[in-house]
C-alpha cells in the first residue's frame, strides 16, 4: 500500500492595516511570505505547536521560528498517512491573540499546487476537538479569539484525494469584524457571540440581546458598562474577554431588578464585574433579597459564576438586604469560586441580613421536593459587608450539602445599635449552617476546610450577640472542620465556633485547625484562648477581677444573670458576651479606680442611690450599658481626671425617671482633658443635667459631647467654672437632639472666675430647632445661655 505524504507550512503573522500599538484589523499568517516579521509565537497572532502527542509527532517550529506539519513519516517509524482514509489530529497546532481588540480566525489553504481533486473539504482546521466546525475560508466557521486567548486547532484530513507527496500553504487569517456569511465558534467549536461598546459587524451592543440571538454556548463581553439586568433563560456561558481582578474589565451594572438571573440549567457567569447599587429599586428591610448580583432561581442546576468581582451592592439603597450570589430552592451543583465579592452595605432598619453568598434550600416550599446537593464555595475573597443588622458571608441554609473550602473572609461589621435607640442590635456569623423557617432540616454532609477568617466586627463595638466565626445549628449533621485559620481581632467578645446543638466534636475542631491568638474549648463554644471566662452570677465578677491580671480580658455571660458590684483596680476590659448582664449596686458602688479601663454591655442598676465612679478617668471606655439611675443617685457616673488617653462614653443608656436629688446629673465630668461624650440616650426627669462639665481643682479642657439623644432634664447641658479652680476651655457641643427640658435654657455656661471660655463652639437641635453655640464670648460675661426652651 503506497502511504501518502502530506507537508504543510504555516507562516507567521503579518499585520495588514495595523491600528496602534498592538492591534490590527486584520491579519493573514502565510508561508510564503518574504518580508521580515515575527516569530510565530511573538506576533499579533501567535502560532505555535500544540501541547499534545499529535503536535509532538507531526509539528515543528523551524528555524527562522516559523511552525510547519510533516505527515510524511513518524519518530516511531511510520511513514505518512493510509490511503482512504480520514484523519482527526486534534491540539496539532494553538492560536493565541496577543493584540488588543476580540478577533475572528479561520483559515485558507493554497491547493494551487496540489492534485486537482483535493480540496478545501479533504483538508482544513477545527477547534479543539470539534471536527464538524471547518474552519475554511472564512464561510462558515470562524474562530472568535478574545484578546489573550489561547485555542487549540485540529487538523482534518481525507487522505482519498491525495495521491503521492504533497505539499501545501495555509494562511491563518484574523479581522476583528465577523466575515459575511460566517459563524462565530468559541474554543470548543460551539456558537459564540461578542457584547462590546464599539459594535464591529456581527457583533452585539447588549449582553441581553446576546443571550436572546446566540443558540451555542459562550457570550463573550469585552471591557465596557453594560447597564442592564440580564435574565438568562438557556444553557450559556457569559465571560469577560478580560480579568476583572486586574483592571479594565466588563462591568455590568443592574438597573430595575437583580443583576443576573439564572432560569436555565448549566449557566456560566464568568470574568465580570457585577454591580447593583441598588439605586431606585422599591426594596423593603424584610426582604432577604432585596438586590442581588446573581441569582439563581429554584430548579436551576449545574449553575457556576466563577473569576468574577462583585461589589457595590446595595450601596445606594438603604432598604435593601443585599446579596452577592444566591441560589434558592433545588440548585444543585452550584458553584461559587475565585470571586473577589466587596462592598455589600445593608439596610438602616434591624431587618434582614447582608448575606454574601446565601444557599437556601427552601425545600417546605410547595413545588420544592429535594434539596440542594452538591454546592462548591471555594477560593473566593469576600471583603467589607455591613449590616445594621447581620453581617454573613457564607450561609447553608437547610437541606444543603457541599463544601466550603479555601476562601479568605475579613472585614464584616455591624452597625451594632438599632436605629433610633442604644439597643445592641448586630450579630456578625461568618460561616452559617441553619435549618431556616422553610426547610426540613438543616445541611449534612458539608465540608468546611481551608478558609482564613479574620477581622472580624473590629469596628462598631457592643453588639447584640458576639461575632462567630462558623455557627452550627443543631438540626445540621456530619460537618467537617479542618484546616481553617480563624483570628480574633474584634473589640468584642468573639466566638471561634458556636454549636448550638453538640453536632461538633469541639475538642477534635480545635485540635484540627489554626486559632489566633489561641483556642479554649467549652461546653459549646470554642473561645478565644486569651479571654478569662466568667459566669455564675452573684461575686463571680469581683473573683475574676481580683485574679486577672493587667491587660487581661474578661468576657461575662449570661444576660439573664445577675451580679454584684465590682471594684475595678488595674486596667481591665470587662465585656458582656451575649445581652447586657446585670450589675446591682446594693450596699457598694461599681468602681473604677484604674487608667486604661473598658466596661462594656451591663445592665447597671443604681439600687441604693450608688453612682457609677470613676477616678482616674484617663483612657477609660465605658460603652453599650444601659444605667437605672434609682431616685437617691446624685449621678449616674462620675468621671474624675481625665488625662492624655481619651475618656470615652458612648452608646449607653442613662434613665432617670424621678429624683429625690436637688440637682442630678446622668454623666458628671471634672478635671482633666480629651473626654467625649457620644451616641448616649440620656432621659430625665424634670430637674438636674443630662451632661454636667466642672472644675474640681485643676482646668477641664478638650472635651466633646456630641450625638446624644437628650430630653426632660431641667438644663441639659451646663458648664460650670467654679473660681480659682480652673477653666473649662476647648469643648465642642455639636449635633445633639435635645428636647423636653424644664429649664429656661438647654445649654448652659457659667463661669465665676472672671476669664471667660476659650474655644466652645458646636451645633446642635434644640426642641427642632437649629441652635448654635459661639465660639468665644469674650471672656468677661457671667454665663452664656444657648437654645430658650
Amino acid at each position: 500500500m503506497q502511504r501518502r505524504k502530506l507537508l504543510i507550512g504555516i507562516g507567521t503573522a503579518v499585520g495588514a492595516g495595523a491600528v496602534g500599538t498592538g492591534a490590527f484589523t486584520s491579519v493573514s499568517a502565510e508561508r510564503d511570505v518574504t518580508v521580515q516579521v515575527a516569530d510565530d509565537a511573538d506576533a499579533l497572532l501567535g502560532i505555535e505547536t500544540g501541547d499534545g502527542p499529535n503536535a509532538s509527532a507531526f509539528a515543528e517550529t523551524t528555524t527562522d521560528g516559523t511552525v510547519a506539519l510533516d505527515f510524511s513519516e513518524t519518530s516511531a517509524g511510520g511513514s505518512g498517512l493510509g490511503t482512504d482514509s480520514e484523519y482527526q489530529f486534534d491540539d496539532i497546532l494553538r492560536l493565541t491573540n496577543q493584540g488588543t481588540q476580540t478577533v475572528y480566525a479561520w483559515v485558507t489553504f493554497d491547493f494551487s499546487d496540489a492534485d486537482d481533486d483535493l480540496t478545501r473539504g479533504d483538508v482544513y482546521f477545527y477547534p479543539q476537538s470539534n471536527a464538524d466546525r471547518e474552519l475554511n475560508d472564512g464561510e462558515n466557521s470562524v474562530l472568535t479569539l478574545p484578546v489573550g486567548e489561547s485555542v487549540s486547532l485540529g487538523l482534518f484530513v481525507d487522505t482519498e484525494a491525495v495521491s503521492g507527496e504533497q505539499s501545501l500553504s495555509t494562511t491563518i487569517n484574523a479581522d476583528v469584524d465577523v466575515p459575511s456569511g460566517s459563524q462565530p465558534r468559541d474554543g470548543s467549536g460551539e456558537d459564540a457571540a461578542v457584547v462590546t461598546e464599539d459594535r464591529n459587524d456581527g457583533e452585539f451592543d447588549s449582553i441581553q440581546s446576546a443571550v436572546e440571538e446566540v443558540d451555542g454556548t459562550t457570550v463573550f463581553v469585552e471591557p465596557g458598562t453594560f447597564e442592564e439586568s440580564v435574565v438568562v433563560d438557556k444553557p450559556i456561558t457569559i465571560r469577560g474577554t478580560t480579568d476583572p481582578k486586574n483592571g479594565d474589565a466588563a462591568t455590568v451594572v443592574g438597573q430595575d431588578s437583580d443583576t443576573f438571573t439564572v432560569k436555565s440549567d448549566d449557566v456560566t457567569i464568568s470574568r465580570l464585574d457585577v454591580q447593583n447599587s441598588g439605586e431606585g429599586l422599591d426594596t423593603s428591610p424584610d426582604d432577604n433579597a432585596g438586590v442581588v448580583g446573581v441569582h439563581v432561581e429554584s430548579g436551576n442546576t449545574g449553575v457556576s459564576v466563577v473569576d468574577n468581582v462583585i461589589t457595590g451592592l446595595g450601596t445606594e439603597n438603604d432598604d435593601a438586604n443585599p446579596m452577592a450570589v444566591y441560589a434558592e430552592g433545588a440548585t444543585s451543583g452550584v458553584r461559587v469560586e475565585n470571586n473577589q465579592i466587596a462592598q455589600l452595605s445593608g439596610t438602616d432598619e434591624d431587618q434582614g441580613a447582608v448575606q454574601a453568598i446565601h444557599i437556601n434550600s427552601q425545600r417546605k416550599q410547595e413545588g420544592i421536593d429535594s434539596g440542594i446537593d452538591d454546592v462548591r464555595v471555594a477560593n473566593n475573597t469576600i471583603t467589607d459587608v455591613l449590616d445594621t443588622r447581620s453581617a454573613v458571608a457564607v450561609r447553608f441554609n437547610g437541606d444543603v450539602s457541599g463544601e466550603i473550602v479555601g476562601n479568605t473572609i475579613s472585614d464584616l461589621n455591624t452597625e451594632g445599635d438599632i436605629p433610633g435607640t442604644n439597643d445592641p442590635g448586630g450579630f456578625t456569623q461568618v460561616l452559617a449552617l441553619s435549618k431556616g423557617g422553610n426547610s426540613t432540616t438543616g445541611p449534612s454532609d458539608v465540608t468546611i476546610k481551608g478558609n482564613d477568617i479574620s477581622n472580624i466586627e473590629t469596628t462598631t463595638p457592643g453588639n447584640f450577640a458576639p461575632p462567630v466565626h462558623l455557627i452550627v445549628t443543631g438540626s445540621a449533621s456530619n460537618v467537617s472542620v479542618t484546616d481553617n485559620t480563624f483570628s480574633a481581632d474584634s473589640p468584642d467578645v468573639e466566638q471561634f465556633v458556636l454549636d448550638t446543638g453538640g453536632v461538633l466534636d469541639l475538642n477534635a475542631v480545635a485540635e484540627a485547625n489554626t486559632f489566633e491568638p489561641s483556642v479554649q474549648v467549652t461546653e459549646n463554644v470554642l473561645f478565644p484562648g486569651d479571654l478569662r471566662l466568667v459566669s455564675g452570677g452573684g461575686s463571680a465578677l469581683q473573683d475574676a477581677v481580683d485574679a486577672a491580671s493587667a491587660g487581661e480580658t474578661l468576657a461575662v455571660g449570661a444576660s439573664d444573670t445577675a451580679y454584684d458590684a465590682v471594684s475595678v483596680d488595674k486596667s481591665l476590659t470587662i465585656q458582656s458576651v451575649f445581652g447586657r448582664p446585670t450589675i446591682e449596686a446594693t450596699g457598694s458602688r461599681v468602681e473604677i479606680q484604674a487608667p486604661d479601663v473598658r466596661f462594656e454591655g451591663f445592665d447597671i442598676d443604681l439600687q441604693e442611690g450608688k453612682p457609677v465612679y470613676v477616678n482616674p478617668g484617663e483612657g477609660l471606655v465605658f460603652r453599650n450599658n444601659e444605667v437605672s439611675i434609682s431616685p437617691a443617685s446624685p449621678h449616674g457616673i462620675r468621671i474624675d481626671a481625665a488625662g492624655t488617653g481619651e475618656t470615652v462614653v458612648s452608646n449607653n443608656v442613662f434613665d432617670q425617671r424621678s429624683s429625690d436629688q436637688e440637682n442630678p446629673q446622668a454623666i458628671l465630668i471634672s478635671d482633666g482633658s480629651n473626654y467625649r461624650i457620644e451616641n448616649n440616650v440620656l432621659d430625665g426627669n424634670t430637674k438636674g443635667q443630662a451632661v454636667l462639665v466642672s472644675t474640681q481643682g485643676r482646668p477641664t479642657t478638650e472635651f466633646d459631647i456630641l450625638d446624644n439623644v437628650v430630653s426632660g432634664w431641667g438644663t441639659p447641658v451646663v458648664l460650670f467654672e467654679e473660681p480659682v479652680d480652673g477653666d473649662i476651655d476647648q469643648g465642642s457641643i455639636r449635633e445633639n437632639d435635645i428636647s423636653g427640658f424644664s429649664g429656661d435654657d438647654a445649654i448652659l455656661a457659667v463661669e465665676r472666675n472672671g476669664d471667660g471660655f476659650e474655644d466652645l463652639n458646636g451645633e446642635s437641635t434644640v426642641s427642632g430647632q437649629e441652635t448654635a453655640l459661639s465660639e468665644d464670648n469674650g471672656g468677661v460675661s457671667a454665663s452664656v445661655k444657648v437654645g430658650s426652651n
